[in-house]
């Protein structure tokens, strides 16, 4: 293999780890501390979350924690409740409110 074959395939492979990184870089809520978790779904609006033990899914649930007073949920006649993750901390972090 030639020099510049071998420099390209370096190339390559670090192309391909750079674009695989975000997805890898994701942390599920249950490696977080509870801070991190509501700091992390105020700035991205969404939380990982293991289902089934197996699955990482993002979840989008609704207005962020420091954001609540801001829901109003008069349309629905319900009153605005958290959503809770289990964090590294603690068992049940509210990082969101709801309708």
């Amino acid at each position: 293999m030639s020099k510049a074959m071998s420099k390209l395939r370096w190339m390559l492979m670090i192309l391909c780890l750079a674009a695989a990184s975000p997805a890898a870089a994701e942390l599920p809520a249950d490696q977080m501390t509870c801070r991190q978790a509501i700091d992390y779904y105020a700035r991205h609006h969404k939380i990982h979350v293991f289902t089934n033990g197996r699955f990482l899914l993002p979840v989008r649930v609704g207005t962020p924690i420091g954001q609540a007073a801001t829901l109003t949920c008069d349309t629905s006649g319900r009153t605005p409740r958290p959503y809770y993750v289990r964090t590294r901390d603690v068992g049940s972090c509210a990082i969101a409110v709801t309708c």
